[in-house]
């Protein structure tokens, strides 16, 4: 994947260049086209994956803030239990 990233990220540099010349535009974009043809499988898994892990860390966020305020909430019972002695 870090291929890919390099490959696209230098074509897109490219074109920025071509644009700021005023020249080559076309043949910078046509790679970039390219790329993202030739790459196209792996580029979706990649996307797909990305979808599914900030679901899973979404999740994962939740499920915390559940334990945190579980937590905070025993913390306060030991302290009234420490308080009142029992």
């Amino acid at each position: 994947m870090k291929e890919i990233i390099e490959k696209m990220t230098n074509a897109k540099a490219e074109f920025i260049a071509a644009q700021n010349r005023g020249s080559g535009i076309a043949v910078a974009k046509e790679r970039m086209k390219n790329i993202a043809f030739n790459y196209f499988d792996q580029l979706i898994d990649a996307a797909k994956e990305n979808a599914s892990l900030r679901e899973e860390v979404a999740a994962l966020d939740a499920a915390l803030a559940d334990a945190d305020e579980e937590l905070k909430e025993l913390k306060k019972s030991k302290k009234k239990t420490e308080k009142t002695g029992e």
